[in-house]
């Protein structure tokens, strides 16, 4: 018998081919490792030709509408407490779709930590579930009994467990032991934006003059789990001609802002140049990746809190930019040291100033390190590839 195709709100209802329904608390316009990667998973879903709609926080925006996709704006704050999970909860009873027949797609924390209660709320039964981690909600959720339970049981339901990283794959299989029977690798990969940006060749540096500023650069929330005060710590500890030398930028929000001028006293008292840049867009992000010497990124894991990848290490890498971050999490996949970066154990400002020194009086490594890096990141990383392996 031939199979039965029709239209049910915006999808096509169609056995061999589901529509793909995204749940997500993050979202353009807001920026972070976890907005890009739903966008980019959503995009490339649907540049494999399949149909995608992504229930998003927020208000409708005139540049939803040039997405390969349909962005349903629910008007939520999309902060995960219980008030916006129980809008979102009338919001999913209400909606004109034929859930038997949609994959839901739940990307992050936020939706994952609603469906725990999928039961007590009611929630719709999904033809296809898929889920996706990447490694803080694991620790979170395994530190309690019956958040564990209830996470074990949520795995058990779904076809398709994503994870970012080797790194939280091995925690997934820690935290609920047969749930990696299910789970499929899928890093990030560098936002489709610096694709473009990267056609540009980077040009080949010139050998700096004992007056020519290093520019060392973080994208990181302004958080104590990225490390920035690691990083201070250990240029504290460089020569003063090569410390006097360095401009620190650092890309993102400051979400604490006592940790904030914490690093503000340690830049001066160093002799530091740091600035807070706030949230820049891509463009200008790449600009500064291109007039860049060096990509810090010395996070530190924390109880509940780890660093499952580091999507802005692609990111620098596809620009040409060098990495030299801590070996924490899942960061030694971003980062192939001695290849397309280096790694230094975590939370020793020691061993990041010895790594930082040669790399700052040796440009012909930094360059090579560099070029490395923006010759392999797009073999080993592609959105269409984890879409493949999510949904098919």
């Amino acid at each position: 018998m031939a199979s039965r195709s029709r239209q049910i709100n915006g999808f096509m209802d169609s056995p061999a081919n589901s529509p793909i329904l995204i749940l997500t608390n993050e979202f353009a316009p807001a920026r972070g490792g976890i907005a890009t990667y739903v966008e980019e998973t959503a995009r490339a879903a649907a540049e494999c030709k399949r149909e995608v709609v992504v229930w998003a926080p927020g208000i409708p925006r005139r540049d939803d509408a040039s997405l390969p996709f349909t962005v349903r704006r629910l008007g939520l704050r999309g902060n995960q407490n219980w008030p916006d999970r129980l809008r979102l909860r009338r919001a999913l009873r209400r909606a004109p779709v034929n859930w038997e027949q949609t994959t839901l797609y739940l990307p992050e924390p936020g939706p994952i930590r609603l469906w725990l209660y999928a039961g007590w709320l009611g929630l719709p039964r999904p033809g296809r579930l898929v889920l996706t981690f990447h490694g803080s909600e694991l620790l979170y959720l395994g530190a309690w009994p019956h958040r564990r339970g209830r996470l074990a049981r949520l795995c058990a339901r779904a076809d398709r467990i994503g994870v970012v990283s080797q790194y939280v794959l091995d925690l997934l299989e820690k935290t609920v032991p047969r749930a990696g029977a299910k789970a499929v690798v899928v890093p990030g990969a560098p936002a489709h934006a610096y694709a473009a940006l990267a056609a540009d060749a980077r040009p080949n540096p010139a050998p700096p003059s004992p007056s020519h500023p290093f520019r060392l650069v973080s994208v990181a929330r302004v958080h104590p789990r990225k490390g920035i005060d690691l990083a201070l710590d250990a240029i504290a500890r460089l020569p003063a001609e090569l410390r006097h030398r360095i401009r620190y930028d650092i890309i993102g929000p400051a979400r604490k802002p006592a940790y904030a001028r914490e690093l503000s006293r340690k830049a001066r008292e160093a002799d530091v140049t740091l600035n807070f840049l706030g949230t820049l867009d891509e463009r200008q992000i790449a600009g500064i990746f291109r007039a860049a010497d060096l990509l810090l990124f010395p996070s530190r894991e924390l109880p509940k809190s780890v660093e499952g990848l580091g999507l802005s290490i692609l990111e620098a890498a596809l620009l040409g930019l060098p990495t030299v971050a801590t070996h924490t999490g899942g960061t030694g996949e971003a980062v192939e040291n001695g290849v397309t970066g280096l790694l230094v154990p975590p939370d020793d400002p020691a061993a990041l100033a010895t790594v930082l020194e040669s790399c700052l009086r040796n440009p012909a490594l930094r360059h090579h390190l560099g070029a490395k890096a923006a010759d392999r990141i797009p073999s080993r990383f592609s959105w269409k590839r984890n879409a493949e392996a999510l949904f098919t």
